[in-house]
């Protein structure tokens, strides 16, 4: 019994093994990001943190759309290539151009 237990566990792991590729290739692939910049994406600021109002009390306005004087949004390099840095020194966001669906990040 046992030798029959081995060879139709060999069997079958045989029979699991695919040498297949994804069926999906790369060139069906868009990349979101090209690694350089931020091409094809948007930013969007809000105000700086802790600073709701300028030094007269007034409410400061958010600073808007692809408009980023602090540089709240860069590309920095690392020891396995680019990245989006993002410090953190006011609300925003990121956003493509385009619209995208079964995506990976």
């Amino acid at each position: 019994m046992k030798p029959f237990l081995f060879v139709s566990l060999i069997i079958f792991l045989i029979g699991c093994r695919s040498d297949q590729k994804p069926s999906l290739s790369e060139e069906e692939w868009t990349p979101l990001w090209n690694g350089e910049d931020l091409s094809g994406w948007h930013t969007y600021l809000g105000t700086p943190y802790n600073r709701e109002t300028d030094s007269l009390g007034k409410a400061l306005l958010p600073f808007g759309i692809d408009h980023d004087p602090m540089g709240v949004i860069t590309i920095a390099k690392t020891d396995v290539g680019n990245a989006i840095r993002i410090t953190g020194l006011a609300w925003g966001m990121i956003y493509t151009e385009k619209e995208f669906k079964n995506y990976h990040l």
